[in-house]
């Protein structure tokens, strides 16, 4: 992760301290969601770039943190926040661990911000993921090529089996044990496979790569390089 960041505007609505997750990371903003708790929704606290981009939940500094990735717990500490901050609009941090993260603030020079948006609850965007999830399956499982590695990412059935090289992909995953620095070479072994002039096996490999730069996973790719005599990709 980057240097500590230095807040120049800080919501008037965040507490000098809470916990949450990684919920997605952008070039000019980070969100993290703070869990429900009671009848309170999901909420979703940003660090952004632009004034233009504040809302009572967030924090504008002067540069966004890198090297956060999602799904990463983390604890958001603003260390000397506007003396108006609001110290119980959202709740104190209730559990830690080892795999907690830590992102201190310095707020000392920053001014409060109240704006017009008193809150932002996303529980309707945690809904509109969800749809989209399975609107996306729906449409592998009815219009997927055969051939492809479709019953890597759905369900295979007895009605409509994988493929052998889908089978093979799919036994390649599961040896990977989660490890991020191991998933180029989990990948390198899927380079090639299946039918295509770029194989079914590159198409796959491919998505997964898009998806971690999304997600800031990097590693070393050398595995895959590695194989390119392998495809013709």
């Amino acid at each position: 992760m980057s240097t500590e960041p230095v807040a120049v505007r800080v919501g008037s609505l965040l507490p000098a301290r809470s916990l949450g997750t990684v919920w997605s990371v952008h070039d000019a903003a980070v969100n993290i969601a703070i869990p429900a708790t009671g009848e309170r929704p999901t909420l979703l606290v940003s660090l952004v770039d632009s004034a233009s981009a504040m809302t009572g939940l967030s924090v504008q500094v002067d540069s966004v943190p890198v090297g956060l990735r999602m799904g990463t717990e983390i604890a958001l500490e603003l260390k000397e926040p506007p003396r108006d901050t609001s110290a119980g609009s959202l709740p104190p941090v209730s559990r830690e661990n080892g795999d907690t993260t830590t992102l201190p603030i310095a707020c000392g020079h920053a001014q409060q911000y109240t704006g017009s948006i008193a809150r932002e609850a996303f529980s309707w965007l945690l809904g509109e993921r969800d749809a989209v999830t399975r609107a996306f399956r729906g449409v592998l499982e009815g219009c997927g090529s055969v051939d492809s590695l479709m019953t890597v990412v759905t369900e295979a059935s007895p009605q409509r089996p994988g493929p052998p090289h889908a089978e093979r992909a799919r036994k390649r995953l599961d040896e990977w044990d989660g490890r991020d620095e191991l998933l180029p070479e989990v990948l390198a072994g899927i380079v090639g496979l299946g039918p295509g002039m770029t194989p079914a096996g590159d198409d796959f490999v491919c998505g997964v790569l898009l998806a971690a730069r999304i997600a800031g996973v990097s590693g070393d790719l050398s595995p895959l390089a590695a194989r390119h005599t392998a495809t013709t990709l």
